[in-house]
């Protein structure tokens, strides 16, 4: 025997770290060289034969969802019935006249309007009675979901603050989609890593690719 001969002496599953398998390499000619992935490395000089036992990992575990919905408190002008594609859009120059308004009613550069004239639109005769009976904000459902995954290679950090489309996320509806906001690595062993990515769904009409899309 001149060659280093190879076999699989076995495959077991584990529960952390999905499939692993047990390779023995036997040579004359000294010791072999482990991949650089391997692991529970043994050696042992048997029968003038130098012996060389290791694992490596061939097959990771399923990656784990947990969605966590809840509700954060927002503006009520920010609600989707005042924006562009709401029943009650309020165009950006009627904003800015609120906020004239808002400061000062009386400002000459308002030219006699305010919020409730007959020359205001019906979004923002709205959102001025809401403001009246004291609804200042609203609480908008809001879902994150955390993506586990064992077995996996150092993480690239590029995507934090960008839209993603995470593989097997449910979907969502209305144009929403998600945002990748955060992400936990721990290295387990030598070259393996237990990564979670954290999402943030978005609202209505999904984030806005100008900000949160790669240059």
């Amino acid at each position: 025997m001149t060659d280093p001969v190879t076999s699989a002496e076995s495959i077991a599953w584990t529960p952390t770290q999905g499939e692993e398998t047990s390779y023995t390499v036997e040579s004359f000619a000294g010791y072999p060289d482990a991949p650089g992935s391997a692991k529970n490395i043994q050696k042992t000089h048997e029968d003038g034969k130098f012996v060389l036992r290791y694992t490596i990992l061939t097959g990771s575990v399923d990656a784990t969802y947990t969605i966590t919905g809840s509700t954060s408190q927002e503006p009520i002008g920010t609600h989707p019935m005042f924006g562009p594609d709401g029943d009650y859009t309020i165009e950006a120059d009627e904003w800015k006249k609120w906020k004239l308004w808002e400061a000062d009613p009386k400002d000459p550069d308002l030219d006699g309007w305010k919020p409730d004239s007959d020359d205001a639109s019906d979004g923002m005769k709205k959102y001025y009675a809401y403001r009246n009976r004291g609804v200042d904000d609203y609480l908008l459902g809001t879902v994150t979901m955390r993506v586990t995954e064992e077995g996996q290679s150092q993480p690239n950090l590029d995507g934090i603050g960008r839209i993603e489309t995470p593989p097997g996320a449910p979907g969502l509806p209305d144009n929403r989609n998600w945002l990748l906001v955060g992400i936990d690595a721990e290295r387990v062993g030598t070259s393996s890593w237990k990564v979670t990515r954290e999402y943030r769904a978005s609202g209505a009409g999904g984030w806005d690719p100008e900000i949160y899309s790669k240059a």
